[in-house]
């Protein structure tokens, strides 16, 4: 009958489409209608329809019928859907009841409702999902140990449903550190540890330990020109540690800061263009100091200035500051300059500018010549740059440390440092007292 009837909706519609030049309007007879791409039933499902609504035939070939419709969206669509799901007639609307509950839902089954047309008769069935397990208190079945993940249970009290988890393992309860092997200055020790419960050994390295340093020679003397280098033995393994002893101050291309700013603004104070003066050494200073050693018969590799350079720099720069800004001593200027070790193939010093009382200024350089009574306008000087900013007043200090060679002392009985500043407000330049080493011998 089924049969019979599909085919008579197919034969209506193919005689209403046929001899109509307007679309027919048609009803879903089943919720959820596929709607495909094309009539066939492989083709791709592009929506479903709800059961009562309307569409509109645009052709049919008896099985399947070419329909326009509005989508959710309220966009008009079109699609082949099979003509058993399509009736001219407008279905029937239920009117139905409160759902009922026929089977009430447990941990272990889903239940069930229903409700009923009340005027037709016709009876829909719903699944109502599954309660959820009450479950009881977790039970350690198996206990977690350092070498195996433990287990836990719990029941449901409903319905007796058994639910497991996991355990993770515990940490290893290791004992103490025992040293394997120990470390020396010649290659790394190890030590190992192991779990009390398992017996899990666990090893890790020791560093190897530092050199004895025994006596230091000098392979390379330290010169104002050059680094130095110098070594020792341990005396433990007999290894021979050397390291580089470096002649300060020097400058190299890309550096920057106060020491790189000082060196452009000597260099400019000597005539010499150094472009803008943003302490950044660059191609402008390498230039600007090449013509400065060339003028002063200086051997100079550009993109390093090494400290002796830095030292005739100085030196003329001091000896070129004019007579009327050159005012000597201030009292208030203190400089302590300090053994930093022992006499060796270097010297070295800590040092302490204090400015007790005299106007803001800047410190320039801590120089150092040969004997007691020393101008330092123009004789051979070793200079330590700097351009740091001393307020004025009782505790305004700076302080440092510096190293020289020996070789830059020799012949002096006495060495004598002062520090060189400039009056922030007057420019004029003024000496700290000087601060005396007396040489050995």
């Amino acid at each position: 009958m089924k049969k019979l009837l599909t085919a008579l909706v197919a034969l209506l519609l193919i005689a209403a489409v046929a001899t109509s030049a307007l679309a027919v309007k048609m009803y879903v007879t089943t919720d959820q209608a596929k709607v495909r791409k094309s009539g066939s039933k492989t083709a791709e499902v592009i929506s479903r329809l709800p059961e009562g609504g309307s569409v509109e035939v645009i052709e049919t070939d008896g099985n399947w019928s070419h329909i326009e419709y509005v989508n959710k969206k309220g966009k008009k669509r079109s699609g082949w859907i099979a003509t058993k799901h399509l009736s001219a007639n407008a279905p029937h609307k239920h009117t139905w009841s409160d759902w009922r509950v026929t089977r009430q839902p447990t941990c272990a089954k889903a239940g069930l409702k229903e409700h009923t047309c009340t005027t037709c008769g016709v009876t829909k069935t719903k699944e109502i999902e599954k309660a959820k397990h009450q479950w009881g208190q977790w039970t350690v079945t198996k206990k977690a140990t350092c070498a195996a993940a433990g287990e836990k249970v719990a029941t449901c009290k409903k319905c007796g449903k058994k639910s497991k988890k996991k355990i993770d393992k515990t940490g290893h309860t290791y004992g103490e550190w025992a040293v394997e092997k120990p470390a020396t200055c010649a290659e790394k020790g190890v030590r190992s540890r192991t779990c009390k419960v398992c017996n899990n050994k666990e090893t890790e390295e020791l560093e190897q330990l530092a050199h004895t340093p025994g006596p230091w020679t000098t392979l390379v003397p330290l010169t104002r020109e050059a680094d130095g280098e110098r070594a020792y033995k341990c005396t433990v393994c007999g290894m021979e540690v050397r390291e580089t002893v470096k002649a300060e101050p020097s400058l190299a291309r890309k550096d920057k800061g106060e020491l790189v700013k000082t060196v452009q603004t000597m260099l400019g104070a000597l005539g010499y263009n150094v472009g803008k003066l943003d302490g950044i050494y660059g191609g402008k200073l390498d230039a600007a100091f090449s013509q400065f050693a060339r003028d002063n018969d200086l051997v100079f590799a550009e993109g390093w200035i090494k400290p002796a350079q830095l030292d005739a720099l100085v030196s003329a720069w001091v000896a070129s500051i004019p007579a009327e800004k050159w005012m000597g001593v201030n009292d208030s200027l203190v400089l302590t300059a300090d053994p930093a070790g022992k006499p060796g193939d270097v010297l070295s010093f800590n040092w302490i500018l204090t400015n007790d009382g005299f106007d803001a200024c800047t410190l320039k350089a801590v120089l150092m010549g040969k004997g007691a009574d020393h101008d330092f306008r123009g004789d051979d000087i070793v200079a330590l740059m700097g351009d740091e900013p001393l307020k004025a007043g009782t505790a305004n200090s700076l302080g440092g440390a510096f190293s020289i060679p020996a070789t830059a002392a020799e012949g002096a009985d006495v060495l004598s440092f002062r520090a060189v500043v400039e009056n922030d407000k007057t420019g004029e330049i003024w000496l700290s007292n000087a601060a005396t080493y007396k040489m050995a011998g």
